[in-house]
């Protein structure tokens, strides 16, 4: 595992972790705060680097007098949660997240709550989880507001979640109601 890190170990480079992938830039979380990073510059090419970061990359950063912060080094992955790519011409999956050891799917109940989204995200956790086949792999969680359950909910948002527990039952998540965890 200490080899991965070697990028980092050499003087000029800064490390980081990618906290968000943008067009052309990212955020990346550093011992100082968060700065904004570009694998795009002249300084990123010189030092070989081959293919944009994403979210939760280790990455070393060098400081180009003109053209800011740059990227110059994504340590090796070890994981990541990628999906075919939108474009159909494109036969590389696109990775969403890397280095992952927490996989949740969060919904706000402050709007309407899409059963196909969440469970096409439970889908991909599973799929993670399933594919890398070590106890280490981070199982999915439906994260759910607990004070749901305190509200006057809508008779069809209520059968939504009542169908979300039964499906979760059956994919063998570790949900359950909190009057059946008391």
């Amino acid at each position: 595992m200490v080899a991965r890190f070697t990028l980092l170990d050499v003087p000029s480079h800064r490390p980081g972790r990618v906290a968000r992938v943008d067009r052309g830039s990212c955020l990346v979380a550093t011992a100082d705060g968060p700065v904004r990073a570009s694998p795009y510059t002249h300084a990123s090419r010189r030092a070989g680097l081959d293919g944009a970061p994403a979210t939760g990359d280790w990455v070393a950063l060098v400081d180009d007098p003109q053209e800011g912060t740059a990227v110059v080094g994504v340590v090796p992955r070890w994981s990541a949660i990628t999906r075919k790519d939108p474009d159909e011409r494109v036969t590389v999956e696109q990775v969403l997240a890397a280095n992952v050891d927490v996989f949740a799917v969060v919904c706000g109940l402050d709007r309407s709550l899409s059963q196909n989204r969440v469970e096409r995200m439970l889908s991909v956790g599973w799929r993670y989880h399933l594919g890398r086949r070590a106890a280490s792999a981070p199982r999915p969680d439906l994260v759910l507001d607990p004070g749901i359950l305190k509200l006057h909910l809508s008779d069809h948002r209520r059968r939504v979640l009542e169908s979300f527990a039964k499906r979760l039952r059956t994919f063998g998540e570790r949900w359950a109601a909190p009057e059946a965890r008391q």
